[in-house]
């Protein structure tokens, strides 16, 4: 047969293609090539593709199509789109032709390009538009019969969606978005809404209601909006809140004035359910976490509507208030239920289910002060009934505590002047809740409460502070859980009410010195009990009562010291660090100077600590014991005289460990002293001085790295200034070492003044055995020493220099 022959009949064509494969005449393949380009091959080609055509036949069927698809389109009258698109269709979704999957998907894809992505953007949008369209519409009805073909369809829509078209395209396939929602949304609330369906029908969904410029078209925007309610209302489950809830965000100051603006009550309508499908969804029944997760999809629509609210102008902020205030009510009864602690372990569930739901409780918490900017006292006041007989006798221990909890949220909202509701609460929480027949949880949010209210009782202390003070250390008797909450309340509220303690500390020390005495060994508690008791001690009124409650408390950390002491196993040794630092959040807190006393019983332990082998060298315990010291000088009377015995030990550890610390200590009494340093601690600085700068000198002759003493080293250079600064005239009592100290400022400056340091090297190469150099020899030289880090490579690199340059090895 000749080239030019024409190729009528599907046998012809089958069997010149075998004939090729076969052999592969060059004769052939022109036959082939020209049937390609003629226009019968669009009648010939559906047959080659039947599934029982060999596979070279369905093949070269394939690339046929593929080839007309992008070269001859023209070919085609509009009039037979529908067929090629049915018979294109009905061959893709064929399950017995899987042989030329791959050949179809790129004939697809030329495809999706001949309709629309060739030609004006207007073109591309309305052919794909119109396909999209043709392939819902034609299959809308049998889309559980074609439930793959279907799938496909859409996320082809998704993908066109993502590429932002035209409104008024979207709108021609919205209804069909729905309907596919309809058909793939979870039927019921335990089936399981992440499916691969109902994943691509939620994402066009919400792309499409995000679209740029839909609220510039309100009546399409409202159009879709409730269409997309009544479906969801429809629906009657919660699968639908993720869109509603990214629609509410996105849009919420439109739906706001809807509410209260508009005269359309089908607008009105539309916001009022979106805003009672996600009430709904909020109180979704179960524990959260373990048993379900959907009430916390809507909790940023709440955030969102609140925080529009306030933007608004008056009146209508009042009218929106007014409007949605039935809506938080019911929202805060819903929340009061949702955040209650599980009652059993099993409930809680595992490790990460307990983390998600301390998470979620928390934005509920937080969630509740954006009630209160909506209903205001009422939220006040429905905390107070829960609170009270008889509805209190009615409620679990977790409804009780949750309350508690959600009035400790609202803390920041409340004014400091409210003398109506928060004493009435207050009094509810103080004297109306029997705690010994609660579980330790609930006594041990009601002392967080109270904390949280430490600047309102402040403000409001009589007769409020004594009666909470009253709880708190009663409190500090009960278990660990329940001592936690005391301690951290008790020091809020000394830190908050420190002018109202004068006749109520005496008795609050006595418990915290009860309560030191069996505390365990290195917990937190006894810090915050420090703190409190260094607050209390300040508001007693003479000196005498202060140093009789200092041995009650700073007396007790002194104490256990000594015990550790007696056999300071490694163990234990992070119990004395504790310890001195509980002594030190003490002596942090005292205001004025209370005398040598704290000194005094101090400095026996200081002794220990310094002779004691292996504590002398613990770098941790040497830092609580010099910032412990450095608090006990601020309370000296005379700080010259009292504080001899602390600077010889000061220099008796130094010589045995030197650490920064020790320079900071040695720093503070410089500015303690004043200019009366110069006669106190010539040789104090003279020894320490000397000490520091032998040691730097050891190791920079031994070849050792100063950089691992860069703390050390830092804080000596600290001390310098601070010498320079205050009393320059010290430095005049140690002239020996005045060229020590200048080395040593110097290598610190080569670690951040670099391009100093090279002009110190250049400004050396001038003189010496290199002086006759070239000044490009010089540049190298020096741009090499600058660069090489390494001490055994920079020793090699200026031998081979040297070498090179018949000169003597040079060293630096």
């Amino acid at each position: 047969m000749e080239s030019d022959d024409l190729l009528t009949r599907v046998e012809e064509v089958e069997d010149i293609i075998n004939r090729f494969y076969a052999g592969g005449v060059p004769h052939l393949h022109n036959v082939l090539l020209h049937f390609q380009a003629s226009p019968q091959a669009w009648n010939l080609v559906w047959a080659l593709l039947d599934p029982s055509r060999s596979w070279n036949v369905q093949f070269f069927a394939a690339t046929t199509l593929q080839t007309k698809i992008l070269k001859q389109w023209d070919e085609i009258p509009a009039t037979d789109y529908p067929f090629l698109k049915n018979e294109l269709l009905r061959r893709i979704v064929s399950p017995t032709t899987p042989k030329v999957e791959k050949r179809k998907g790129a004939k697809r894809t030329k495809l999706r390009q001949q309709l629309g992505l060739n030609e004006n953007a207007s073109v591309n949008w309305s052919k794909s538009t119109w396909l999209l369209k043709q392939v819902f519409t034609t299959y809308a009805e049998a889309i559980s019969a074609e439930k793959n073909f279907f799938f496909m369809a859409l996320e082809c829509a998704l993908s066109w969606i993502r590429m932002y078209p035209p409104l008024d395209l979207i709108n021609q396939l919205f209804e069909h978005f729905l309907i596919a929602a309809a058909h793939y949304v979870p039927k019921n609330d335990e089936m399981d809404d992440e499916s691969r369906g109902w994943e691509v029908s939620q994402e066009i969904l919400s792309t499409a209601m995000s679209q740029e410029g839909l609220l510039k078209r309100p009546s399409l925007f409202w159009e879709w909006t409730r269409a997309l309610v009544t479906l969801a209302q429809q629906n009657g489950n919660v699968s639908f809140a993720s869109i509603l809830t990214g629609l509410g965000e996105t849009n919420t100051r439109t739906l706001l004035l809807a509410l209260v603006q508009e005269t359309d009550e089908s607008k009105r309508w539309t916001v009022e359910t979106l805003i009672n499908l996600l009430l709904r969804c909020s109180e979704y029944p179960g524990r959260y976490a373990t048993q379900e997760r959907y009430s916390s999809i809507p909790l940023g629509f709440w955030f969102a509507l609140q925080d529009h609210i306030s933007m608004l102008d008056t009146p209508l902020d009042v009218q929106v208030h007014h409007a949605l205030k039935p809506i938080y009510v019911r929202l805060v009864h819903v929340q009061l239920q949702k955040m209650t602690l599980p009652l059993t372990p099993e409930e809680a569930g595992t490790a990460e289910e307990r983390e998600v739901f301390r998470c979620y409780r928390q934005d509920i918490a937080d969630n509740m002060t954006y009630c209160f900017n909506i209903i205001g006292q009422e939220l006040l006041v429905i905390l107070g009934q829960r609170l009270s007989p008889p509805l209190i006798d009615t409620l679990k221990w977790v409804d009780v505590e949750a309350t508690l909890y959600s009035f400790q949220a609202l803390s920041d909202c409340v004014e400091t002047n409210d003398l109506e509701c928060v004493p009435a609460l207050m009094n509810l929480i103080i004297t109306g809740i029997s705690y010994d027949k609660y579980p330790d949880e609930v006594l041990a949010c009601a002392c967080s409460t109270i904390a949280a209210y430490a600047e309102w009782l402040g403000e409001n202390p009589d007769p409020w502070l004594e009666r909470s003070l009253q709880l708190i250390t009663y409190s500090l008797t009960q278990s660990p859980m329940v001592l936690t909450r005391a301690t951290m309340a008790l020091k809020d509220i000394t830190r908050e009410c420190q002018e109202n303690l004068a006749t109520l500390a005496p008795s609050i020390l006595d418990t915290i010195s009860k309560t030191l005495m069996v505390l365990p060994n290195g917990s937190n508690e006894g810090m915050r009990l420090m703190y409190a008791a260094g607050k209390l001690i300040n508001a007693l009124r003479t000196t005498e009562e202060q140093l009789q409650y200092l041995d009650a408390t700073l007396g007790q950390c002194v104490l256990k010291l000594r015990e550790l002491m007696q056999n300071p196993v490694p163990e234990l040794q992070e119990n004395v660090a504790t310890q001195l630092r509980m002594a030190t959040m003490f002596l942090s807190t005292l205001e004025g100077a209370m005398g040598k006393s704290v000194l005094d019983g101090l400095m026996p332990t200081f002794n220990q600590i310094v002779s004691h082998p292996e504590l002398s060298q613990n770098d941790t315990i040497l830092d609580a014991m010099y910032n412990c010291a450095q608090r006990a000088l601020q309370c000296l009377l005379h700080p010259e005289k009292d504080s001899k015995s602390l600077l010889k030990l000061l220099v008796e550890a130094y010589k045995v460990r030197p650490h920064p610390a020790a320079l900071q200590l040695l720093r503070q009494v410089v500015l303690l002293f004043g200019t009366d340093s110069n006669n106190a601690m010539g040789p104090i600085f003279a020894e320490i001085g000397g000490h520091t700068l032998d040691g730097l000198d050891s190791c920079s002759s031994s070849g050792g790295n100063l950089s691992d003493f860069g703390d050390l080293l830092e804080a000596y250079l600290g001390l310098l200034g601070q010498i320079c600064k205050k009393t320059p005239k010290l430095m005049l009592q140690v002239p020996e070492h005045i060229n020590n100290m200048l080395r040593c400022v110097l290598h610190a400056l080569n670690n951040y003044l670099k391009n100093n340091f090279g002009a110190w090297i250049r400004s050396a190469l001038e003189k010496g055995v290199l002086s006759s150099l070239t000044p490009s020899q010089k540049e190298t030289l020096t741009r090499s020493i600058l660069a090489e880090r390494n001490k055994g490579r920079l020793s090699e690199m200026l031998q081979k220099f040297s070498l090179e340059y018949s000169k003597p090895v040079v060293g630096l």
